[in-house]
């Protein structure tokens, strides 16, 4: 789950002015999420009911 916001963080696709206005924790997420490159995430995977 971490690598979505870690992409779109690291791509540039966050609006930095509506999250500083309007999200509360955005900087604790981003800190978070700063070691989840999408190759980390590659070797987990989860079937849905398994």
């Amino acid at each position: 789950m971490n690598v979505l916001p870690h992409e779109f963080i690291a791509r540039g696709w966050i609006d930095r002015d509506y999250m500083d206005l309007y999200a509360v924790g955005f900087d604790d997420l981003r800190r978070m999420v700063v070691d989840y490159p999408p190759e980390r995430g590659a070797g987990i995977q989860r079937r849905a009911g398994g």
